[in-house]
């Protein structure tokens, strides 16, 4: 599997869901929470939260 598929394949899944935040945000967010330490819960606490605000 390249490391292309697994983005292609998050981006159809965000698609069909229809979370465009989530689709427009989660890279960005991915790295702010690495660099503040924020554990998986808290990065798709604020990616879901960023989904409810937009």
């Amino acid at each position: 599997m390249s490391t292309e598929a697994p983005e292609i394949l998050l981006s159809h899944y965000l698609k069909t869901l229809k979370l465009p935040t989530f689709q427009r945000e989660y890279q960005k967010l991915a790295r702010l929470c690495a660099t503040e330490g924020v554990d998986h819960v808290g990065y798709l606490t604020r990616l879901a939260e960023l989904e409810q605000i937009l």
